[in-house]
């Protein structure tokens, strides 16, 4: 399965999006049994997911239960990120990179598949 690294998610309203704290590694691996995975920044997560041509439904984000204080916002950015993969209703992949689609049709979470 391919690992995509989170390159940049959207912070908030509109159009606004930040790139993810310098030394956390977020990833995402949509797993063939019907469950994604991965690491959050800090604590891995997993949760079943629905997929057609376009659609995507993620349910019941399940992540571990780690505290960490580096890098500073590793944890306000980590349950952003989760808040946002919840939002999930679809997505696009172009070449190598995959967009999460909300259900207002924004780009919300744009990753990167790692070689």
């Amino acid at each position: 399965a391919t690992t995509w690294q989170l390159t940049r998610y959207s912070t908030g309203g509109g159009s606004a999006v930040a790139s993810p704290i310098p030394g956390t590694n977020i990833t995402l691996i949509f797993d063939d049994d019907g469950t994604l995975s991965g690491s959050a920044g800090c604590n891995a997560y997993s949760a079943p997911y629905r997929l057609n041509e376009t659609g995507l439904a993620v349910e019941r984000v399940i992540a571990t239960k780690t505290s960490r204080t580096e890098p500073a916002g590793v944890m306000e950015q980590e349950s952003a990120y989760l808040a946002l993969l919840r939002s999930a209703a679809g997505y696009r992949i172009v070449g190598d990179t995959l967009a999460v689609i909300d259900g207002n049709g924004r780009a919300i979470l744009f990753f990167t598949a790692e070689p």
